[in-house]
């Protein structure tokens, strides 16, 4: 998997999700951490850190990567890639998953977010679920 990045517009109203232990798995050898989730009024964005040891080959594609809520599985519009850290072992960047027009990440109270990294075979894992003191928590009722 290459590495070359591409700067979306940020929007002003935005709040940083730390994420600690939210782990996507293939293998031992394998493994996507989600460092943090962005929600903005336009996007929700991740941020990862991806390593393998290349004994199953390079990396997935981080684009081929699913947000679900609900039934319903969203791709990224886009990704950054850290350029000084990506290899075919290793990517770290960010995910960008529009929340506005066609395709769009629709999120609200009382959904459940998880993620699951690249094509397939990666677990699925909870990001956050939007109860109300979490909303609370994270002031993210007006960016809802």
């Amino acid at each position: 998997m290459g590495c070359g990045a591409s700067t979306p517009a940020v929007a002003a109203d935005s709040v940083t999700i730390p994420l600690s232990g939210v782990v996507s798995s293939f293998n031992e050898a394998y493994k996507c951490t989600v460092q943090s989730a962005t929600v903005t009024p336009s996007a929700l964005n991740l941020t990862l850190s991806v390593a393998g040891d290349g004994s199953l080959g390079p990396l997935q594609g981080a684009s081929s990567s699913s947000v679900v809520v609900g039934d319903t599985a969203f791709q990224p519009s886009m990704t950054q890639d850290d350029p000084a850290a990506c290899s075919d072992n290793v990517w770290k960047g960010t995910l960008y998953y529009p929340r506005q027009g066609d395709g769009a990440v629709q999120i609200k109270a009382g959904d459940t977010v998880t993620f699951s990294f690249g094509s397939g075979g990666y677990s699925q894992v909870a990001l956050f679920t939007l109860t109300p003191a979490f909303i609370a928590q994270w002031g993210l009722a007006a960016i809802l």
